[in-house]
């Protein structure tokens, strides 16, 4: 039975077309008897439930209906995980078939990255009073850090740095430092 038909005809149509309610029943008990223990007022339910056929078909076929549901529902979650299992496996084939892994994809994009670093001219970079990196000279590359301070130390302080190195030079400087 489909989940949807197991709603409309469950538990809850039972309890609204069953002779005697044992809901009501309990709800009566607990009502006589408001400071009385949960396990007494069971047992009594139960008691009464067990003499009357009509509360035990209820209650019994209450039972049932839940069960059945649940199990749908237990089974439909089950599908759910087994095709959701067996999509991974459909995209792993796929990308297995493709000849390329993750790893492959993300050294690539990092390779493809690295490229355009490449295309970077260097000597454009613009410093932090304004000129561009080939324009200043290698004593103010000295006072700052890092990579451009590097750069301070291979010329003399009043070279300019274009002047003396090329962007093909400052990039070997770069990857070099960088790896």
């Amino acid at each position: 039975m489909a989940y949807l038909e197991s709603v409309k005809t469950g538990a809850a149509l039972n309890r609204r077309t069953a002779r005697k309610q044992p809901m009501e029943l309990m709800a009566r008990y607990r009502a006589a008897d408001p400071v009385g223990s949960k396990e007494r007022i069971i047992s009594k339910w139960k008691k009464t439930v067990q003499e009357d056929d009509d509360y035990t078909s209820a209650v019994l076929d209450y039972a049932g209906q839940n069960m059945w549901t649940d199990l749908d529902k237990t089974e439909r979650e089950d599908n759910d995980r087994k095709q959701r299992a067996e999509r991974r496996a459909e995209i792993y084939a796929e990308e297995m078939a493709e000849g390329k892994s993750r790893a492959e994809k993300e050294r690539e994009t990092i390779t493809a990255a690295s490229e355009q670093v490449k295309k970077i001219v260097v000597l454009n970079w613009l410093m932090p009073n304004g000129k561009r990196l080939g324009d200043v000279t290698f004593g103010y590359c000295r006072k700052l850090e890092g990579f451009i301070g590097r750069i301070g130390k291979m010329g003399k302080p009043n070279e300019i740095v274009g002047k003396k190195l090329s962007n093909d030079q400052l990039m070997k400087i770069a990857t070099h430092i960088m790896s």
